[in-house]
């Protein structure tokens, strides 16, 4: 654990004024499954730069209590996926 006061006084003797943030609020937040009929999917992805490598994957959900697909990709120029 970091010691805020000792990098603050860091900070400070370079002509820094830092001032320390808030701590963030926690938020409780549940779940549920999508309705019957419903398929939830869930997608993230990340790049560094513009042309550099990139990944990207997702998942699906459904009411059912059955394993949906999910996939993931890695690598540099991933082409976009179309459904």
């Amino acid at each position: 654990m970091r010691n805020i006061v000792d990098d603050l006084s860091v900070l400070h003797s370079f002509g820094v004024k830092g001032v320390p943030r808030k701590a963030p609020t926690i938020t409780l937040v549940r779940w549920h499954p999508p309705s019957p009929s419903w398929i939830k999917l869930n997608t993230d992805g990340l790049a560094k730069g513009n042309s550099g490598p990139a990944a990207s994957g997702g998942s699906t959900d459904t009411s059912l209590e059955v394993p949906c697909p999910c996939w993931t990709r890695i690598g540099h120029d991933i082409p976009p996926t179309h459904f």
